[in-house]
């Protein structure tokens, strides 16, 4: 998984749009991740969709826990909401 997801990378990265980090405007992550699984599934690699996302959950957390400006202060408000939400919870303000 891991070279497939660095040549994925290597490709993209070259082009303005993926480099400048629009994608992130125009989809949204489980779109993302859909695609990304499709990938993996079309090399061969036979993995669910939730074990994706179990695998990459901590790669994130590990990636971006030393710069947290990655991700705007309303990023992480919008998650814990929609977890909270999930939890049948009130949002935070």
């Amino acid at each position: 998984m891991v070279p497939l997801f660095d040549a994925a990378h290597t490709e993209v990265t070259t082009d303005p749009y993926f480099n400048g980090m629009e994608f992130l405007i125009d989809f949204h992550g489980r779109d993302l991740l859909r695609e990304f699984l499709q990938v993996l599934r079309s090399n061969g690699i036979p993995v669910s969709f939730d074990r994706l996302v179990t695998e990459l959950i901590p790669a994130a957390v590990e990636e971006y826990k030393g710069n947290r400006t990655v991700y705007g202060q309303d990023d992480f408000r919008d998650l814990a909401n929609g977890v909270r939400a999930l939890a049948g919870l009130t949002p935070l303000a």
